[in-house]
């Protein structure tokens, strides 16, 4: 009698066999791992690493809903400048520089927050695997 190891069958470990007998693929529910915006998550069992930022925090997902108000305003106010060959003056420049700012804060935000790797489904909060991501991604 040969192990249960031994008699696996070939599919990828991608799909796996349910109670029900049939066969689901797992990538196609990965956006299911990650609860939707609004979505109240009890951070008291997640823990990360110190300066870590889990992506599903509602503060973070508050952050990603500003930074699209800002891309909004620099979609409307970009033409502009552009059509006009004009820089903005005055307290425009003053706003396009905040918005630099906070476009640049977000990428450095970026290098913590943890990221879910696609074949294990877990949270990576590992500094250095998600520096290594954010410069190859």
């Amino acid at each position: 009698m040969s192990s249960w190891s031994e008699t696996r069958s070939p599919l990828p470990l991608l799909f796996r066999r349910h109670s029900s007998g049939e066969i689901k693929n797992l990538a196609s529910v990965s956006s299911s791992l990650l609860p939707a915006f609004g979505t109240v998550v009890d951070e008291g069992h997640l823990r990360l690493k110190k300066y870590v930022i889990a992506p599903y925090d509602y503060r973070y997902r508050w952050w990603q809903t500003f930074l699209v108000v800002l891309v909004v305003y620099s979609a409307w106010a970009s033409p502009f400048e552009l059509a006009f060959r004009k820089a903005a003056t005055g307290s425009l420049l003053i706003v396009d520089l905040v918005v630099d700012f906070f476009f640049a804060a977000d990428i450095i935000f970026t290098f913590f927050v943890a990221y879910l790797d696609k074949s294990t489904y877990l949270l990576v909060d590992d500094h250095k695997k998600i520096a290594l991501r954010c410069v190859t991604f």
